[in-house]
């Protein structure tokens, strides 16, 4: 079948009308095309007028995918089939760029509309491919979907941020319950075995004093008087153990009294020297102030302290070593007597 085109003034209507309309013969051969619709294609009319429309507009072959041909074919075919006007739903299809504007193909988005023109025995002799470029408003609606899965995603994080911030409360929360749990635990234990301790403790004490009472020599009524002083002061340790809410604080009441420097460092000698003849250690003392020397602080604080010095001397010196107790007398503050301490503490009973 030739190509015939239609007659002159349809074509000057049908080019210069608005709207981007392709007329096709029913072999589907471009027989007149509007203006409007070369401009979006990129064409012209030599170019198009008497081919076939999928030999001008073929499917990008770098697209495995395309369907623009599959479905404009399926609508075409529908419309000579029915005698009615058939709806393509939008769709990508790419049309081909001219050579001399790069070439390769560009991507477009379409809203196809294909209507029937009638002969005068019902018969299709024209189709009318009428079309839309909706490829900004596809552009602009991706830009939207992403926004909006951005948005979703970002939601989605925000949920799972505040899941994990409950979540990590919870373990907080449980955490100070179990530290609440072992706190408790550790007071009643320091109570139970400082009730426990005392208990053989205050049978030594007993023992020991006992013991003065009987015929002994000097040198062991020294031992057992030894016994008691370690043994007491190991019962008042005790007794701060018991005070759990003082311990926990940090705040223990300081008993701010004259000490005996000379009683403080021979008590704590006596004490330690076992200790020290057991690990072949020699024990010495240089105290530079006389033995009626006083200072004011707490009795048993100072003991504890000076105590626990020495043991450490004793536990981290060499073997058959020598530990040396030095007490100086800082220079310019002079001797205190223990009428002079006594009225010191009086008036600032919080120096130590």
């Amino acid at each position: 079948m030739t190509f015939e085109p239609p007659p002159e003034a349809f074509r000057a209507i049908f080019e210069q009308g608005p709207g981007n309309n392709l007329l096709l013969d029913r072999q589907l051969n471009i027989v007149a095309v509007s203006d409007a619709y070369l401009r979006v294609t990129m064409t012209t009319r030599e170019q198009i007028l008497g081919r076939y429309i999928f030999d001008v507009f073929p499917d990008n072959p770098d697209d495995a995918g395309a369907t623009g041909v599959a479905n404009l074919r399926a609508s075409f075919e529908s419309v000579l089939r029915d005698h009615r006007p058939d709806t393509v739903a939008p769709q990508k299809y790419a049309i081909p760029v001219p050579p001399e504007d790069g070439g390769g193909f560009e991507e477009r988005y379409w809203s196809p509309v294909n209507s029937p023109i009638l002969g005068s025995f019902g018969e299709v002799i024209y189709i009318v491919n009428r079309v839309e470029d909706i490829t900004e408003y596809m552009r602009l609606k991706r830009a939207e979907d992403k926004e909006a899965e951005r948005a979703e995603r970002a939601e989605q994080h925000q949920s799972q941020l505040e899941i994990e911030l409950f979540r990590r409360a919870e373990e907080l929360a449980e955490a100070n319950r179990n530290l609440r749990a072992a706190d408790l635990a550790k007071s009643e234990f320091l109570s139970r075995m400082s009730h426990e301790l005392r208990t053989p403790l205050t049978a030594v004490l007993g023992f020991g004093e006992l013991l003065q009472l009987s015929d002994l020599s000097a040198e062991h009524q020294e031992w057992v008087a030894t016994i008691l002083r370690a043994g007491r002061h190991l019962l008042e340790l005790l007794n701060d153990v018991l005070d759990i809410a003082r311990v926990e604080s940090g705040r223990l009441a300081m008993s701010v009294e004259p000490v005996s420097v000379s009683t403080l460092v021979d008590h704590t000698l006596e004490i330690v020297r076992p200790l020290a003849a057991k690990a072949g250690q020699v024990i010495e003392a240089h105290v530079e102030t006389s033995r009626s020397s006083y200072l004011l602080g707490d009795l048993q604080r100072l003991r504890q302290i000076l105590l626990n010095l020495m043991s450490n001397a004793v536990k981290y010196n060499t073997p058959a070593g020598k530990v040396t107790l030095a007490v100086t007398r800082i220079p310019g503050t002079g001797s205190t007597s223990a009428a002079a301490a006594e009225e010191a503490a009086s008036s600032t009973p919080d120096r130590i």
